[in-house]
């Protein structure tokens, strides 16, 4: 079974006592590692993720061994990850998680990936993905399939649907899921619009720059049975530092 690369604590914070982290990954399973000894993330501002240096174009599979080491952990109290990297013309995000509760809201509600272009918080441009057990967007346990994207703008509540995201066009991106993590991995053209039809749709970024990067799980849909769900949302933002390589 594949594990999950490790994924970094906040990178504007110092790790305490390497030498003892370090006898605990000789000591516990990555899994394991992942739910005991990054539970103390605490950031006053928000992460800042390096992008990875690439000497190949990274191919958008849904799976994430090829970041390995290159996650930083985006949620203080859950196992969630995000890779970032460049080239000159596109960037390459990754989001894995093995929390199950942010599971259960990827499959059954969704999540908005969002850009700002000035390094901030503010939800300007959005790739609102389907959940995995959408109808439509359904996925069985090992099998990548390129996720419903909606592009939104300024944070919108609807948005463009994306007809063919993929290797030619501006957007590409996978999904992938075991019984143990959930990975997603995206392609963005940094100039142009990402939708065609949808102006004002580009990031508008360049190497050098700083990327605000906000990940929002959507509401879980109303509950049915007696005992609803009750699942705290993601909703964290990181500064992809664009002038900065690993």
């Amino acid at each position: 079974m594949m594990r999950m690369p490790p994924i970094q604590p906040c990178a504007i914070r110092e790790r305490a006592d390497a030498g003892r982290s370090f006898m605990k990954r000789r000591r516990l399973p990555i899994l394991a590692l992942l739910g005991t000894a990054v539970t103390t993330l605490a950031c006053a501002k928000p992460p800042v993720v390096v992008p990875a240096t690439r000497d190949a174009a990274i191919e958008i599979d849904g799976a994430y061994g090829d970041w390995d080491g290159q996650f930083t952990r985006i949620d203080a109290k859950r196992s969630v990850g995000l890779g970032l990297a460049h080239d000159d013309a596109n960037l390459y995000i990754s989001l894995v998680t093995r929390d199950l509760g942010v599971q259960t809201l990827l499959r059954r509600a969704g999540f908005t990936l969002w850009l700002d272009p000035a390094g901030g918080q503010r939800k300007k441009i959005g790739l609102r993905v389907a959940p995995i057990d959408d109808e439509e967007n359904h996925a069985e346990p090992g099998e990548e399939i390129t996720p419903r994207i909606e592009i939104v703008r300024d944070g919108a509540e609807y948005g463009y649907q994306l007809a063919n995201p993929g290797p030619d066009a501006a957007v590409d991106a996978k999904t992938s899921h075991n019984a143990d993590v959930i990975a997603y991995e995206f392609r963005l053209a940094m100039k142009g619009p990402l939708a065609e039809s949808l102006p004002g749709s580009g990031i508008g970024i360049a190497p050098g720059a700083k990327l605000g990067i906000g990940v929002v799980t959507e509401k879980l849909p109303d509950p049915t049975g007696s005992r609803p769900l009750r699942i705290e949302e993601v909703r964290t933002w990181v500064v992809g530092d664009l002038g900065t390589r690993d």
